[in-house]
């Protein structure tokens, strides 16, 4: 999977096209947050890691590969699959089910001061979805929540492993 960054400190795994790797993937994503002291940064990365993860499974061909960085600016996240389609983001009627993740995410995303962007694979089909949120914003966000008395680890961790390491 090409990477987007060089980070400091990463956790990346392959999933199937199993919906339950959805699960598996938020899961990995609130212990490693937890392990890396950025706890507060996990409901909206999980979110972000939901949609994508879903959108490749959903949409695209194996191997999926699921990568979080961190480095001192910002943290990201990188769906890949060998998918030839490109995320679209569609119209939706008032009793459509479906279709309004990557409108969802795009909001969060600029909300929180963060990018995103598709990469396609030079040697292949595939191609490289990522965000990037800005730690300064994110942490922005977590004080105005405190101040209005949320705690965003309302959740408690979860285990999981993935492969991890520093870069």
């Amino acid at each position: 999977m090409p990477s987007a960054v060089t980070p400091e400190m990463f956790v990346a795994c392959e999933l199937s096209r199993d919906p339950r790797q959805v699960g598996y993937a938020r899961e990995m994503t609130r212990k490693t947050l937890r392990e890396w002291g950025l706890a507060e940064h996990a409901d909206l990365l999980e979110l972000i890691v939901s949609e994508l993860v879903t959108n490749a499974i959903l949409h695209g061909a194996e191997p999926i590969e699921f990568r979080l960085a961190c480095d001192p600016s910002r943290l990201q996240v990188e769906v890949h699959d060998n998918g030839t389609g490109r995320p679209t983001q569609c119209r939706t009627g008032p009793e459509d089910e479906r279709g309004r993740g990557l409108m969802l995410i795009g909001g969060l995303i600029q909300t929180h001061g963060g990018t995103h962007c598709v990469i396609d694979d030079d040697a292949g089909p595939g191609k490289t979805i990522y965000v990037s949120v800005p730690l300064t914003a994110v942490q922005a966000r977590r004080t105005l929540a405190a101040a209005a008395g949320r705690s965003p680890d309302r959740y408690p961790a979860r285990q999981a492993s993935a492969r991890s390491g520093r870069a």
